[in-house]
């Protein structure tokens, strides 16, 4: 999809997919809704493939460069717990 592109997050994940408790990962390039993400991107190992904030993770802001200018900003998350 030309509107969509995933951002690169190298510079800024601190997880990896065992956060998410095991099971099937969806690594490398992924559709969700439509839209493109790239879940790790190229090079990730699992041990370091997710951005995760809160105890434990990133207690600061993240800051994500972007590189151009955006209208949206869209992510694929996953709330742990509550």
């Amino acid at each position: 999809m030309k509107d969509y592109e995933p951002i690169d997050l190298a510079g800024v994940r601190n997880a990896g997919a065992d956060l998410l408790g095991g099971g099937d990962f969806p690594a490398g390039d992924q559709t969700f809704q439509g839209l493109p993400f790239s879940i790790g991107g190229a090079g990730a190992g699992p041990e370091s493939c997710l951005l995760a904030a809160g105890p434990g993770h990133a207690a600061q802001p993240v800051s994500i460069p972007v590189g151009s200018s955006a209208r949206y900003v869209v992510f694929a998350h996953r709330l742990l717990e509550s």
